[in-house]
């Protein structure tokens, strides 16, 4: 990264990294009950695998925000991790690696004119829809995001991205942005 890029970290991370941190998988059923278990044994926050399927997502997030509401305690920080894809090779990565890229998303990565520019308009959209739910359901939240490519354009794209996203979470790149009243707390799961 150029030197006066951004820190990535201090724009996206909102966690108390003195605390343990344990990978969550938002494709996995019973994932919230995992996460449970874990809570229960310290953890402080978890960091997902690259999310693709926000709908999957979405289903963690509130078996979990309603499970924590249940058992009468706070949750704790979910960070969801988006990754760009410039190229069907990278989005072969993924899918090896073992990211759940719904067929309709990779269908139009692999068909679109402007992969990169695809993926990150998917990227950022997840980001806001994910930041809606977890507004909604009071679940605290931020982002990791990174580059499994070592393309010099996705790794550009990835830190305009982590600016982006900074914005989504209400900090703008230098100033104090807002979070904008289409981001705030939303009224009901749908708006979400």
């Amino acid at each position: 990264f150029p030197d006066d890029a951004p820190d990535i970290n201090a724009l996206v991370s909102n966690a108390d990294t003195a605390a343990p941190a344990i990978e969550c998988s938002p494709a996995l059923s019973a994932e919230h009950e995992r996460l449970l278990r874990k809570q229960d044994s310290g953890a402080a926050f978890f960091v997902s695998q690259v999310v693709y399927d926000t709908g999957e997502a979405k289903n963690t997030i509130s078996d979990y925000a309603y499970a924590c509401a249940e058992r009468g305690i706070r949750p704790a920080r979910l960070i969801f991790t988006l990754s760009l894809c410039g190229s069907e090779k990278t989005l072969d990565f993924l899918e090896w690696l073992g990211v759940d890229v719904p067929r309709w998303v990779g269908n139009e990565l692999r068909r679109s004119h402007d992969t990169l520019e695809a993926s990150y308009e998917h990227c950022l959209a997840a980001a806001h829809e994910l930041a809606r739910f977890c507004r909604y359901l009071d679940v605290p939240f931020g982002f990791n995001i990174e580059s499994v490519s070592t393309r010099r354009v996705e790794i550009d794209a990835t830190v305009q991205l982590a600016q982006d996203v900074a914005r989504v979470l209400g900090r703008g790149a230098g100033d104090e942005a807002e979070v904008p009243p289409q981001e705030r707390q939303p009224q009901s799961a749908f708006g979400a």
